[in-house]
């Protein structure tokens, strides 16, 4: 992760530099309408880079604010799920400077998957109206907790189901059923716990999962 991010940041940073001074040199012998079609796409290749740096955290004991893990969750999801006309809401506070020591990566992967899960039981809906098209996240920092929910106007969980989905292997979609389960385990294993609820404040399903910022809190979960 830290080549990567090292690499991302200094090597492709330079060519898109370099891209821009190309353009600026020709841009006078080429037609404008193709000129500012050449920096839209630089802009963009330059915009993709500094997403990609929120994405990264390089460094696995380096703490974070939870402004930081929203911020990514953010960048992460977005394009796939404007690919389906899915609208996503983060809300958190975004001038909560508290540090959250638990691995950075694994919690954006653990959100991830809830976000992945919310995308394919709205798509399962097969509406039109994209008002009815929503994921919404609300994540706050509760005395020594954070506290995350991730909300969806999806097709919602069957009572028979309920005691299923956190099985191994277990889906309902073409999908592997190695998603929640992993869910699950993930929150276990840094020291909190994933639970559900169902209809309510106009959304199908809500995942939320609560853990310790400080990862040695988790022993005292054990």
């Amino acid at each position: 992760m830290d080549y990567i991010a090292n690499f991302a940041r200094h090597d492709l940073g330079n060519a898109i530099q370099n891209i821009s001074a190309i353009i600026r040199l020709i841009e006078n012998e080429i037609a404008p309408e193709i000129a500012e079609s050449l920096k839209a796409s630089v802009k963009h290749l330059d915009s993709t880079l500094g997403n990609l740096g929120e994405i990264i955290h390089s460094d696995p004991d380096k703490p974070f604010p939870l402004s930081r893990l929203m911020t990514a969750v953010n960048v992460f999801v977005r394009s796939s799920l404007a690919a389906d006309d899915i609208s996503i809401v983060t809300n958190y506070d975004l001038d909560d400077k508290r540090m959250i020591h638990q691995p950075f990566q694994t919690l954006l992967q653990l959100l991830h998957n809830l976000i992945i899960n919310a995308k394919k039981a709205i798509n399962a809906n097969e509406v039109s109206d994209k008002s009815l098209k929503r994921i919404e996240i609300d994540a706050n920092i509760i005395d020594d907790s954070c506290v995350i929910a991730v909300k969806d106007t999806g097709c919602g969980i069957p009572d028979e189901n309920l005691d299923k989905i956190f099985k191994f292997g277990f889906t309902t979609t073409s999908g592997s059923g190695i998603g929640l389960y992993h869910a699950k385990n993930v929150c276990k294993e840094i020291g909190g716990d994933l639970f559900i609820k169902r209809n309510c404040d106009g959304f199908s399903t809500i995942f939320i999962i609560n853990f310790p910022i400080d990862d040695n809190e988790k022993n005292s979960c054990d």
